[in-house]
């Protein structure tokens, strides 16, 4: 089926065994309880549930991929026409966000800065590092590049992905100031 368990191309191994650890809870939950009117305390345990918890995004993402793969998730007004992502299209973005970013060293407690207009890609990145563990910090489009200065120096923020070449540029004037920002990445769409 559609996870995003399986190991990215070009991430180092100790990460792409890690891309997705909080899918899941442990199968192997076990719930104790203790009959306080006895003498001896009872241990009860309860089987592992039939299906895992969906407390997260990202599994609620390959929840409705699984489910309701084909059927529309998102739609976006592209040059006057609405576009429309099915549940497989979005889990497949995150998955392929997720595989980049951890193959550029992203990792689990890691913080992205965000930058563009509300897109189907800028909600999958969100989710990208939120299947990897880590913070998503989005930042105002429309903010002039000194005041992206603190919350990217407040959050400890290392990567970014942008929008388009306005946010790079945006970025890149910044970085100077900023000592913990390493990569800065576009999503602009080139046809």
């Amino acid at each position: 089926g559609n996870t995003l368990n399986r190991q990215c191309a070009g991430a180092p191994p100790e990460q792409s065994q890690s891309i997705a650890p909080w899918w899941r809870r442990s199968e192997n939950m076990r719930m104790e309880t203790t009959h306080m009117a006895s003498p001896q305390a009872l241990r009860v345990e309860a089987p592992a549930p039939s299906r895992p918890a969906l407390d997260t995004f990202p599994q609620l993402l390959l929840n409705h991929a699984a489910v309701r793969g084909e059927r529309p998730a998102m739609r976006e007004k592209d040059l006057g026409i609405w576009q429309t992502w099915s549940w497989a299209e979005v889990a497949s973005e995150v998955r392929a966000m997720a595989c980049g970013l951890a193959a550029r060293g992203f990792k689990r407690g890691d913080r992205l800065a965000i930058v563009g207009d509300n897109r189907p890609r800028l909600y999958a990145s969100m989710l990208a590092a939120q299947a990897l563990g880590a913070v998503p910090i989005p930042l105002y489009q429309d903010a002039a590049s000194a005041e992206f200065v603190f919350p990217i120096v407040n959050a400890d923020v290392g990567f970014a992905i942008v929008e388009d070449q306005e946010q790079v540029d945006k970025m890149l004037e910044v970085m100077d100031q900023v000592g913990t920002l390493e990569h800065v990445m576009d999503i602009i769409l080139r046809q």
